[in-house]
Parts: C-alpha cells; structure tokens; sequence
C-alpha cells in the first residue's frame, strides 16, 4: 500500500497537536463564550484562498456539493463541541479523548464504506476505549465520575467522525476545491447566528473588549495551524482508508500531552496542567493502551 498518507496524516496531527494547545490558552484566557469566539475568528476562514495559488478552484456535481455542505455543517457543530469542552478540561485530557475518534471511524467505514475489521481491529477496541476513559476519569468527594469534557469530547468525536466519512465520499474532488468550498458555509453559519441572536452578539462585543493585536494573532495562529490541519488531514483520506488516517490522528493526545507538560514546567504563567506523578502516570499509560490499540489495527 502506498504510504504517502501516512505521512499527510502525521503533518495534519502535528499542526492540530500545536493548535490544541494555543487553543487551550486562548479559549480560557481570552474568550468567555464559545460562539463569540467562532465569531471572531471567521475570518481565518478566508485564508483558505490561499489554496489558489496552487491551483485552480473546480465546482463538482451536485452530489459531492451536497457532501461537502454535510461535511461543513457536522464539522462545524463537533468544533463547536470541541472548543467548549477545552474550557472545561485540561487539553491533554481532552485530546486523550480523541482516540475515541477512530473507533467512531471504523465502525461508520465499516458499515457504509465497507471496510473489513479484523480480529487486531476487535482486540484493539477494549483497549482504546479504556485507555480514553482511564484518563477522563475523576475523584470529587470520594466519588468517581465521568467529566463533562468528556461527554462533549466524545459528541464532538462523533461528529468529526462524519466528517471524514463524508471526506472520504467526496474524496474525487482535488483539496484545493474542497477545503475553499467548505469554508462559505462555516461562515454563513456563523453570520447567520451574528445576526439573528442579539445573545451571540452581545457576547462577541464582550469578548472583543478583551483582546488586542497581540491576542488576535495568538487566535488566528492557532486556527491557521488547525486549517492547515484540515488541508494535509484530506490529502490524507484522499490517499489512504479514512480509518488508517483517523488512527493516525489518534497519536495527537502524545504530542498534546509532550507539549502541555514542557509548557506547564517552563512557562506555567501561559499554561498550567496538573502534572503531578499520579495525572502524569494515568496520562502515560492511557497514551500507551491507545498507542497499543493503533498498533493492533494498523499492523
């Protein structure tokens, strides 16, 4: 099998891994409500133009531009989960739960794009799934409970699970036109809600009150490293079976948490994780069960 989306894929995790945690920074230091932020950086949608500068823009059927509104939308309603769970977990936590993403992926190729499991691919469920919860467990008053991040993470997993499948579908359609076909819709839904909720906009003027030029590039930074993402994380689905890829994705937690420590130790006044010896260690060995996992279904 030809490995180049192999390395596509580990491109796309790389830039989502550095933007996961600008995202963290931004969206508890700067942004108070969610929709404000999407407000405020609908701009960076537009970046997406640059694509134009190696190649041209093709409109496909009307089939494949119905798969691109799908993918558009469902991608739009998981970052929405995405970023509210951020502010309310640690993100390593949170993209621990990633890993629940390529189970969600396997299961929907397997049922609509028929793709075969194998008896690797079963035995690596039990252990991807614990290793998620393991680390989405916590300890309140004697009692364990699941997180409410972890809920939202793992709705939000759902829905990026669509998306790729829906990728995966529209896969004869070059980058270019895809990723610049699929930005017009993120922002017409977030002009719609700017327009037709007094609540969203008053919430976005709030928010706006809070940054300055500095901020705003911290925002967008990390946005265009998640757009970036989307780009290398398509070549990848168009090169590879959308499962193999999400898998790949799956080793986003690894960077995120590599990242988030080394933050936490050397610059804790941008970003503070627990990093006692007990989280670390349930931090480790949920990132090798899953690691584990992705060996099973890969090899």
């Amino acid at each position: 099998m030809e490995m180049t989306w192999f390395f596509f894929a580990i491109v796309s995790t790389l830039f989502w891994s550095a933007g996961a945690v600008l995202l963290k920074f931004v969206r508890i230091r700067y942004i108070k409500s969610t929709t404000g932020y999407l407000v405020i950086i609908a701009p960076v949608a537009l970046l997406s133009l640059v694509l134009l500068l190696f190649g041209k823009l093709q409109i496909p059927s009307t089939k494949i531009l119905i798969y691109i509104l799908i993918i558009s939308t469902v991608g739009f309603i998981g970052y929405w989960l995405y970023l509210t769970a951020l502010h309310k977990e640690e993100v390593s936590r949170i993209i621990t739960f990633v890993g629940l993403g390529p189970l969600m992926v396997l299961i929907l190729s397997t049922i609509f794009l028929q793709e075969t499991l194998t008896m690797n691919d079963y035995l690596a469920f039990p252990l991807i799934i614990i290793g998620s919860m393991l680390i989405s467990i916590k300890r309140e008053k004697k009692r364990f409970k699941f997180s409410s991040g972890f809920i939202l993470v793992f709705a939000a997993m759902f829905f990026f699970s669509l998306r790729n499948l829906f990728m995966k579908l529209a896969a004869e359609v070059d980058f270019i036109s895809m990723i610049i076909l699929s930005q017009p819709v993120f922002l017409a839904i977030i002009t719609f809600l700017f327009i037709f909720s007094k609540n969203v906009r008053k919430k976005t003027r709030e928010d706006l009150k809070q940054l300055n030029k500095k901020k705003l590039f911290v925002m967008y930074a990390a946005e265009g490293m998640g757009l970036a993402g989307l780009v290398f994380a398509y070549l990848a689905i168009q090169r590879g079976p959308v499962s193999l890829v999400a898998l790949t994705h799956g080793t986003q937690s690894l960077f995120v948490i590599i990242l988030a420590t080394l933050i936490s130790v050397f610059l804790p006044n941008i970003l503070k994780e627990e990093i006692n010896k007990k989280t670390i260690s349930l931090k480790i060995i949920s990132s090798l069960l899953m690691l584990t996992g992705l060996y099973l279904i890969v090899i």
